[in-house]
């Protein structure tokens, strides 16, 4: 029966995690995206068409990254999320021995539901955050590598 339970909550925790979409648009709407990042490039008198052309290119590029990005962001929700919930209820069954060996009336499952719905909560959290902020890392990394490949074609300069 415990077991069946916290499958449900494994379950859940999965169903709580979104899709890599969210990523996308957590990194987009902080304006960290690949279509709303604005690197620090000095662009020469005369090249800013060339500079912008590049750029749309370099955008489309790390577009794809970001998807891809948010794509293994949202892997590591499933996994870190489902870990989480069965370590918080292994936790909570621990937690409910010791108070029932103390003397107090507990329930083993009681414990258990509260254990991992409170790792479902604190995974969810965790994998949101860091998975966010690797969305935006790579997004960036991707942007500034095709911008960089093509500094000395065009005669602009990457200064970040």
């Amino acid at each position: 029966m415990q077991i069946a339970r916290i499958g449900a909550v494994v379950m859940m925790a999965s169903l709580f995690t979104g899709c890599a979409s969210t990523y996308g648009n957590l990194v987009s709407g902080s304006q960290l995206g690949a279509q709303e990042y604005r690197p620090a490039v000095f662009v020469p008198p005369g090249k800013e068409g060339q500079y912008e052309q590049i750029l749309g290119i370099c955008r489309q590029a790390a577009v794809n990254r970001q998807i891809t990005a948010a794509q293994q962001a949202q892997l590591k929700t499933i996994t870190g999320v489902a870990g989480s919930t069965v370590q918080g209820a292994a936790m909570g069954v621990q937690f409910g021995n010791i108070f029932k060996q103390a003397g107090f009336d507990t329930s083993l499952n009681r414990q258990a539901g509260i254990g991992a719905a409170t790792g479902l909560a604190m995974g969810a959290i965790s994998a949101f955050t860091s998975g966010t902020e690797s969305t935006a890392a790579k997004t960036r990394q991707a942007l500034l590598y095709c911008l960089r490949s093509q500094e000395s074609a065009v005669g602009y300069r990457v200064v970040e």
